[in-house]
């Protein structure tokens, strides 16, 4: 039994679910004109068997007007804002079912690679607009609202920091810098003369910033400095040896649930769809009957 669905696996499925939902503007009846069995490139609907409400016709197959508002539909939804005619669309579409109709002369549906492409296209629809069923109109509570802002907002820092920074290729070096701020040497003309970032140029001013914004040893180092101090040992991180000013310290406004909302709802989506996973693969009988190369033990020496 496997117990939990990857990430890598929840991922993709939430993906295919969000763009499904963003390019689902066609109305369902819509939706159900393509046949499960064609390929997404046809442009004729198994009911358009006749002239009627139909803008084309094509050899023998004619193309109707709701697949013409389909494909105007997915055309849309992949390009927002572009005016799209229908006589252009119509064209397009006779080309393609044009050629279509010549590959099915040439037999291409009968290729085992173009059959499991169709399989793996059909199977990908499926997942796609079964999870824009159970959550494409879900709505979520105050309550379930409030506590992924809470959860979120507990991984964020509550205050930002003004900093200014000196940053040298060695620690003897930082060491001589910080000898020097004790003899009372300007911290700003220090960095302009001495430090080897771009900040530099501006006296090492770092502006605003959160400690989760910088590399872990500044982070932790400014985290416990007291405003208006400079660092009294260097500290050392992948870039060089840092001697570090912590000029001020304010709290961070936190933005409001219904600021994050938008942030909030895929959240909690893909949480709901993890655990929908999860429990198929747990009702469900699964036995792995293959292993790739890599995943087999090595044969005995």
């Amino acid at each position: 039994m496997i117990n939990s669905v990857s990430k890598t696996s929840a991922a993709l499925i939430l993906a295919a679910f969000l763009s499904a939902s963003c390019s689902s503007d066609v109305e369902p009846e819509q939706q159900q004109s393509d046949t499960s069995n064609q390929p997404a490139a046809d442009t004729s609907s198994a009911n358009a068997s006749s002239a009627d409400n139909s803008v084309a016709k094509v050899n023998d197959d004619y193309i109707s007007r709701l697949d013409l508002e389909s494909y105007k539909s997915q055309k849309q939804a992949a390009a927002p804002g572009s005016v799209l005619n229908d006589a252009d669309i119509i064209d397009e579409m006779v080309t393609i079912e044009l050629v279509k109709q010549d590959a099915i002369k040439a037999g291409v549906d009968q290729h085992e690679d173009f059959n499991t492409a169709l399989t793996n296209a059909r199977n990908n629809l499926l997942v796609s607009f079964h999870m824009k069923d159970i959550f494409g109109d879900i709505e979520y509570s105050d309550e379930e609202l409030q506590e992924e802002y809470d959860a979120q907002i507990a991984g964020q820092g509550r205050n930002e920091y003004k900093a200014m920074h000196v940053l040298l290729e060695n620690e003897n070096d930082a060491k001589e810098v910080i000898r020097q701020l004790d003899e009372g040497a300007d911290f700003a003309e220090l960095a302009k003369e001495k430090s080897k970032d771009p900040s530099a140029a501006s006296g090492g001013d770092l502006g605003w910033f959160q400690p989760g914004t910088m590399v872990k040893p500044f982070a932790e180092a400014i985290e416990s400095m007291e405003k208006g101090a400079y660092s009294k040992t260097p500290v050392n991180s992948q870039f060089g040896w840092h001697v570090i000013k912590l000029e001020d310290i304010r709290d961070v406004p936190l933005p409001t649930v219904e600021e994050m909302k938008n942030q909030l709802v895929p959240a909690i989506t893909k949480k709901k769809l993890q655990a929908y996973l999860d429990g198929l693969k747990e009702s469900g009988s699964i036995e792995i009957l293959e292993t790739t190369e890599e995943e087999k033990p090595a044969d005995p020496e």
